[in-house]
């Protein structure tokens, strides 16, 4: 009798805990500052938001989500219309984590800066290199649509309209449907030999 009691004991407490991790984990400080950024930066409070991954960057600077802060320091420049800041943050993550999709952001980024400043003629040049890029499709429709757009204010329409396709090609659903939109005003602005082309 004995011998089963001890049985059952060992056999309860040997047997898996399921959800014991959930029941003792605890978000890190610099989870919630994390989270507390991203927070602030979807509901368009830019300004909060820029401090907390400035703030996350000072306390943890060599973390794997420092360079994502990094990033959203520049993007959140950019909403807050600091373009000759965010540009000297796009340049940083360029160099401090070349060759990554924080790179690779940044450069659509930085073409973003460039049209929205009016240097079309810019956006023009630097997007050839960009393109070069291994771009995730949604990275690549934004570049195309960033050059169309470009190309369009240049009076260009017929360089505005390749991008544009291309655009189309990278993008899906409601996208596509943009693309298309910025394609036709393309086309109605060309000439009848650049139609015909």
């Amino acid at each position: 009798m004995v011998f089963i009691v001890f049985l059952t004991i060992f056999t309860v407490s040997c047997a898996p805990k399921k959800d014991r991790g959930l029941l003792f984990w605890q978000e890190t400080p610099q989870e919630r500052l994390f989270a507390s950024a991203e927070a602030q930066y979807q509901a368009g409070r830019y300004n909060d938001a820029l401090l907390l991954y400035q703030q996350y960057l000072s306390q943890f600077p060599d973390t794997g989500r420092a360079p994502a802060a990094l990033l959203k320091i520049g993007m959140t420049r950019v909403y807050l219309e600091q373009y000759e800041d965010a540009l000297r943050v796009f340049s940083r993550v360029r160099k401090v984590y070349p060759r990554t999709l924080y790179a690779r952001e940044a450069d659509v980024g930085r073409l973003a800066v460039f049209y929205k400043t009016g240097a079309y003629e810019k956006v023009t040049v630097y997007a050839g290199n960009v393109l070069d890029q291994a771009l995730s499709g949604e990275q690549r429709l934004r570049v195309n649509l960033i050059a169309g757009d470009s190309y369009m204010a240049l009076k260009s329409p017929r360089d505005a309209y390749h991008s544009y396709v291309s655009a189309f090609r990278a993008a899906d659903g409601e996208e596509k449907r943009k693309a298309v939109s910025r394609l036709k005003t393309a086309l109605a602005m060309m000439d009848p030999d650049g139609i015909a082309e």
